[in-house]
């Protein structure tokens, strides 16, 4: 749109485009004042001090809004351009733009690129978020393939006597609440599957179930795989690393062994079951975490803490709900069904067929102490069926002394298991560890086989060749 005013502002000359826009006629528009044409308060808060600006020799250029009569407001990009006439400048060019359409786009572009920034924004944090949760379900799949590995070896509970019966009834009644569970019992009674059962009984079901033995790690490693630890912690500290707790956040947590954790480890463990907060080892940040805790050990707690090796807050706060898992020996109604259900597991492992089990050796079995409990019957077991030429089961009963004195322990029965101890370290040349070792061959935890041998004052060493 072009228009020419006069010193008097007046308009001298408009083209089409100014007078189709507005709607004008140009026999009325010619000699007409801008005031009468665009109001008096709008010629002279804008129009009018631009114009003469332009009056005195400058060029000026500028935006406005301006509604025309009937139409939406619009955006204008305005410049001014004055004309010499004999006497000087005597009129001015008008060139205006509407940029009401270009303002639009600038704006909704504008709001775009914020949109874009704010979108990029969140997907870098659901990026960031995506990469911890990757790292969480890596370290969730080394620890469930580390389960995997070590776990009793029967995917569910099996037994008929009635101190198993009264353990799962207390399984069931504790089970659906978030109440702390103790679980006590001799090495191999089947802990961790009991802490299982209380898991998938629970409202974390479809959640971790993350578990850490106590006695398997390291004192000196134990803090940074319970906590976690940030990249530069210490040394060999080459990356950030979550810890059980971050990971069992929103599910279970099973310490097995617990009565092993260090003196100095306690006070922090405390911390975290009283106010579910805790920060990575060489880390500042505090993490909140909501798990259930599920705990297990074959020592005498109270017995440690009289002795001051295991701190009586923490006691107190672990025995909520103790459950006590009973021996084999004395439960031995449960013996021939395991024995039968390890059997059928082996033979399908090992693809044989052993569909028949003599009944003197079945009732060697049941009367056999199982120093080892169950982990030691199932080891028995498996050893029987790779010497099983064909469908009878043909097992080891050497190995086996009951001494028919009853159930209980006694003298005689705690000489019996030494001297089976002794003769299966003398048979692995000393060797604890292993497929091959003893520990493996009594059904025993290689630390639980330590400590029997430091009881009887015997050095592996001695035996060996």
């Amino acid at each position: 749109m072009i228009v020419v005013v006069d010193r008097g502002y007046r308009y001298v000359i408009a083209n089409r485009a100014f007078l189709s826009r507005r709607n004008l006629d140009e026999k009325r528009l010619i000699g007409a004042t801008i005031s009468g044409v665009m109001g008096e308060d709008f010629f002279q808060t804008v129009v009018r001090p631009k114009l003469d600006e332009c009056f005195q020799g400058r060029v000026v250029r500028y935006e406005t809004k301006y509604t025309c009569t009937g139409l939406e407001e619009r955006d204008l990009s305005l410049s001014y351009f004055p004309i010499e006439g004999p006497d000087g400048v005597d009129r001015v060019a008008c060139i205006l733009h509407d940029v009401t359409h270009q303002k639009q786009m600038e704006a909704a572009r504008s709001a775009a690129e914020k949109e874009l920034r704010e979108t990029v924004l969140q997907l870098e944090l659901v990026s960031a978020e995506l990469r911890l949760a990757k790292e969480k379900l890596a370290e969730e799949k080394l620890y469930l393939e580390e389960s995997i590995d070590t776990e009793l070896g029967f995917g569910e509970i099996i037994g008929r006597s009635s101190g198993l019966k009264q353990v799962m009834e207390k399984v069931a009644k504790v089970a659906p609440s978030d109440a702390t569970v103790l679980l006590l019992g001799e090495t191999g009674t089947g802990k961790e599957l009991v802490a299982r059962a209380l898991h998938q009984r629970s409202s974390r079901q479809g959640k971790s179930f993350i578990k850490l033995n106590c006695a398997a790690i390291p004192s000196g490693l134990l803090e940074s795989e319970l906590f976690g630890h940030e990249k530069g912690a210490f040394t060999g500290a080459v990356a950030r690393k979550a810890g059980r707790l971050e990971l069992a956040d929103r599910g279970t947590l099973f310490l097995d062994e617990i009565g092993e954790i260090p003196l100095g480890l306690q006070p922090k463990l405390l911390r975290v079951l009283q106010d579910m907060e805790f920060e990575r080892l060489g880390g500042t940040q505090t993490l909140q975490v909501n798990f259930r805790l599920l705990a297990a050990t074959n020592r005498d707690l109270l017995k440690s803490v009289k002795a001051n090796e295991f701190r009586s807050d923490l006691y107190y706060r672990l025995n909520i709900f103790p459950i006590y898992i009973p021996p084999l020996r004395e439960r031995r109604e449960d013996i021939q069904p395991l024995v039968e259900h390890f059997v059928r597991k082996a033979s399908k492992q090992m693809k044989r067929s052993i569909t028949s089990i003599p009944t003197k050796t079945m009732e060697l079995l049941v009367r056999w102490h199982w120093p080892g409990n169950i982990r030691e019957l199932e080891n028995f077991i498996e050893r029987s069926v790779i010497l099983s030429p064909g469908s009878v089961l043909q097992a080891p009963l050497s190995e086996l002394q009951p001494d028919g004195e009853g159930d209980d322990r006694n003298p005689t029965q705690n000489q019996n298991e030494s001297e089976r101890i002794l003769r299966v370290l003398r048979d692995c040349r000393g060797k604890l560890g292993g497929p091959a070792g003893a520990a493996a061959r009594l059904g025993l935890k290689r630390t639980t086989l330590q400590s029997k041998l430091d009881q009887m004052g015997v050095k592996p060493k001695a035996f060996r060749a």
